[in-house]
């Protein structure tokens, strides 16, 4: 573990940074000061829910100021504690609103805690703190630091926040190979997300297999539908070793491909799946896991990759043994087609998506995907089917699931509606917990309906197979 540059300890720099907190008298009403602090305990739990610490940080942004002085109460006694990261949480709420919520956070990324200096990090890019409070700060702080996790941690913070002057440091660790390669790979998603509006030159330049910028521009040619960018996909993945490059280049033909593209994708996937019959004796086994050249060619719009798509959908996982009993099984990658559908805009498979949330017999994570799929196309029925699922545990096939289930539907929610207004996010104890819930959302849809104020996922640098 390589130690920060200045590093504190980290409970000297929160006895500094407390000492001069005003203990002034809020001006919130009961029922104000009621409800921020049984939002703030919600932040309270074993680990950090980004949609949770975001609807929370809405709830709060109406108070202003006057949420301020509750707010460095909570911090402060929070930051007392052994683990910080309640704390921290709750910092991320300050942030939003004042600054001194902002120099803490840095002050804990700059400390000798790395744990508690990375979730620091990942805090501020999550905060939606205005960009004159946290930008030249990001920018700093990754110019100084040494820690590779931290130095990863401050990365994806600058490309949570749009901070697009922290490229140039990015750009810098990358090409002088200044963290080891996993880290690197981090850095490149961050660079992606920072370097939207990179030119063309510049992206055909980056698309070597000897430049270190690489795999950024991979994640970038997504954006590209150009046949000289997909030449340059198409000759890298010939050469592709490693895994998840093999992988972040499929996607991108996905995304950028032609003509070309589907020829080569459907060849290889051909050729392997003759090798794999031979192998097992002119058998082909069936399998949970889906190729990402099949994703690709799904994206592509390829007519037998669309028939697939609808047939998995339709089969809602039920297969028969030899013995002749049914049975009906999912993996999570066949049960998000549904959503992949809707996000690609495949419009000829509308019909699979809308029989899969009317079924009574599907799995409540397919009709999820589902109705996230027509949530990706601002369909106000993706969000009532998924309050639906809320408040009827028992509409869907298999026993009401909170992790599987409830908190996908409640996230779903949350992640397409950007009204203030829209019912808390909160932490589902059970099932009557999560029924209540659905019946608010279908209340609140009822009324809203035509006031929605769509927005879209905050993209996952762990899974991007839905990014761009």
């Amino acid at each position: 573990m390589l130690p920060a540059t200045a590093a504190a300890p980290l409970s000297l720099l929160l006895a500094v940074s407390m000492a001069f907190a005003q203990e002034t008298e809020s001006d919130l009403s009961p029922e104000e000061r009621a409800s921020l602090e049984q939002r703030l305990e919600r932040l309270d739990g074993r680990s950090t829910d980004w949609v949770l610490l975001a609807d929370i940080g809405d709830k709060v942004q109406p108070l202003g100021a006057r949420a301020v002085p509750l707010l460095r109460e909570r911090v402060k006694a929070a930051l007392e504690r052994e683990d910080p990261r309640y704390g921290v949480r709750l910092l991320g709420v300050l942030c939003r609103l004042d600054d001194d919520g902002a120099r803490q956070l840095f002050e804990i990324v700059a400390s000798e805690d790395e744990r508690a200096a990375s979730l620091a990090a990942r805090v501020i890019g999550r905060s939606q703190a205005p960009a004159s409070r946290i930008h030249a700060r990001l920018v700093a702080a990754l110019e100084k630091e040494k820690r590779p996790t931290v130095i990863s941690a401050l990365a994806l913070a600058a490309a949570d926040a749009g901070a697009t002057a922290a490229a140039t440091p990015i750009r810098s660790r990358i090409t002088e190979k200044a963290v080891e390669p996993g880290i690197a790979r981090w850095l490149a998603i961050a660079l992606a997300c920072l370097e939207k509006e990179l030119p063309k030159k510049s992206l055909l330049e980056w698309l070597a297999p000897e430049s270190p910028l690489v795999e950024s521009a991979i994640l970038l040619a997504r954006s590209h539908r150009d046949p000289g960018v997909e030449g340059k996909v198409i000759e890298l993945l010939q050469s592709a070793e490693d895994e998840t490059r093999w992988t972040w280049l499929i996607e991108a033909l996905g995304a950028c491909g032609g003509d070309e593209s589907k020829s080569a994708l459907r060849e290889s996937l051909n050729a392997e799946d003759e090798e794999a019959k031979d192998e097992s004796g002119g058998v082909l086994l069936a399998s949970s896991n889906i190729d990402a050249r099949l994703l690709a060619l799904l994206r592509l719009r390829e007519p037998a990759a669309i028939a697939w798509a609808k047939a998995t959908v339709a089969s809602e996982g039920r297969g028969e043994a030899a013995s002749g009993m049914t049975f009906a099984m999912m993996s999570e990658e066949q049960a998000r087609i549904p959503e992949l559908l809707g996000k690609w805009r495949i419009t000829e498979a509308d019909s699979a998506i809308e029989a899969c949330l009317k079924s009574k017999t599907a799995t409540g994570q397919l009709r999820i995907h589902a109705a996230r799929g027509l949530s990706w196309r601002r369909d106000a029925r993706g969000l009532r089917a998924a309050a639906e699922i809320l408040a009827d545990p028992n509409s869907t096939a298999m026993p009401f699931d909170l992790h599987s289930t409830g908190m996908p539907a409640q996230n779903t929610l949350h992640e397409f509606v950007g009204n203030p207004d829209r019912p808390d996010y909160v932490p589902l104890e059970d099932g009557a917990v999560a029924a209540e819930l659905g019946k608010q959302w279908l209340a609140w849809i009822d009324k809203y309906e035509s006031k929605i104020q769509w927005r879209e996922p905050l993209a996952e640098s762990q899974d991007l197979l839905l990014w761009r």
